[in-house]
């Protein structure tokens, strides 16, 4: 099986033969087909992000660790040149009843639409065709995939929702550390940051903007059909984040140094974190860690990085059961989460998402703390990384991602056009809720 330090090394391309067949129909095949986007012409990827790296990773791994194992169908990846075309292209087949056998769950499709037409398949029926013992697997993570009591998603890998500062900035702005945050409470906890900032709360705007998505969808019931926007408490929530978001803006671009909060730990995965608290410890700073904003101060949230469906109409589901069974192994979730590294390498800093896998999660926790950080000067103790350690062993929910496609295709630019101070608060709920109206009736 290809070593952990290769994968993680391939930073920018990854070369992956494949067929360019874009009229493939679901009938029994010699492949089991996916689409990808930001095809090149000379066969190698485009990799704009580490869910990308990590799903053609395991697909290349896959390929090659069972090429000569004819009993087994080898996954075949059609190309498209971006994500637009390969959207439009997957939409339009699954719901003419055609399309790939496997979808990776980043591509932002209207999910719930395709459940509620009966185009994904339900992956517990593809399970028993395995050994697989759901009970080996984090519950909150896998249950995720789960709608009206089916399972239509398969997670691998997420990330847990924290954000996090540098001692010396909280104290700065009067913030304890022992703060939680919600949607309501900003403005109490973030009272001396309002007054006087100059730094922002967070550098990215995506980062800005998805507080906002997150809010509103808070008040949106996707299996019910339903919102609730003519609510207080969703107008002062607004009102709060927009001030929040637009405080202490800046042009500089390093997030550690230039805001208040980053949402580093969830981004730059285990080992990411890990190196990220050795720095801290070398610069005589603490990093402290908060739950992530959300609707209840309780909420420990996670996100799936990574993630597969089924196309219902697929043919090859005893085939498709063995490739899932191999995504799932202790073996692999080891290698690509980066539990197998043996020394740190900054190469690493945008991997080692957890691993849904509980051995395997424990094998990456403890290879946190056996390895040394910034430039071999800086080793971790358990202790250390306690503070993220305990938000990932108390986590009790998980956002799939299922909803991704209403919060970009949907309302995307309108909340934009809000953050940006376009349009107001009242003219903001007013056009969201015409679109979300129309969305969920169509």
């Amino acid at each position: 099986m290809k070593r952990i330090t290769a994968f993680f090394m391939a930073l920018i391309l990854i070369a992956f033969a494949s067929s360019c067949d874009l009229d493939s129909k679901n009938t029994e095949s010699d492949t089991i087909k996916v689409y990808f986007s930001n095809a090149m012409s000379d066969g190698t990827y485009i990799i704009n992000n580490m869910n990308e790296l990590l799903f053609m990773g395991l697909i290349d791994d896959y390929n090659e660790t069972y090429k000569n194992d004819k009993s087994l169908k080898k996954i075949e990846v059609v190309e498209f040149e971006n994500e637009e075309a390969m959207r439009s292209k997957l939409s339009t087949e699954l719901m003419a009843g055609t399309g790939p056998d496997i979808i990776f769950s980043s591509a932002s499709l209207p999910y719930e639409k395709l459940i509620s037409m009966g185009v994904l398949a339900d992956i517990d029926e593809i399970l028993k065709f395995t050994d697989i013992d759901t009970d080996n697997y984090n519950k909150i993570v896998f249950d995720s995939g789960c709608v009206k009591g089916k399972r239509y998603f398969l997670p691998l890998f997420y990330s847990v929702d924290t954000i996090s500062a540098l001692n010396s900035k909280l104290e700065k702005y009067k913030i304890s550390k022992d703060s939680t945050f919600t949607y309501n409470n900003l403005n109490v906890v973030c009272k001396k940051y309002l007054q006087k900032s100059d730094i922002p709360f967070y550098l990215e705007y995506a980062d800005r903007k998805e507080l906002i998505c997150d809010i509103v969808s808070e008040y949106v019931d996707f299996d019910n059909e339903s919102y609730d926007f003519d609510n207080n408490m969703l107008k002062s929530a607004l009102n709060t984040a927009y001030e929040l978001m637009n405080t202490g803006l800046t042009d500089v671009e390093d997030a550690t140094e230039y805001s208040l909060f980053s949402k580093y730990c969830g981004d730059l995965g285990f080992l990411g974190t890990c190196a990220y608290f050795a720095s801290a410890l070398k610069s005589d700073d603490e990093v402290v860690i908060f739950n992530d904003i959300s609707e209840n101060s309780t909420d420990i949230k996670a996100t799936v990085q990574l993630g597969v469906a089924v196309n219902n109409t697929s043919t090859q589901k005893k085939d498709i059961a063995y490739f899932l069974d191999y995504l799932l192994s202790q073996e692999v979730q080891n290698d690509f989460c980066g539990a197998n590294i043996k020394e740190y390498n900054e190469a690493y800093i945008m991997g080692s998402y957890l691993p849904v896998n509980n051995l395997s999660l424990n094998d990456l926790l403890k290879t946190g703390v056996s390895l040394t950080y910034c430039d071999n000067t800086v080793n971790i103790k358990n202790d250390d990384i306690e503070p993220y350690v305990s938000y990932i062993t108390k986590i009790n929910k998980c956002d799939m991602g299922i909803y991704n496609y209403y919060k970009e295709e949907i309302i995307g630019d309108l909340v934009s056009d809000f953050l940006d101070g376009s349009i107001n608060t009242n003219k903001f709920i007013e056009q969201l809720t015409a679109k979300t109206k129309l969305y969920l009736e169509e």
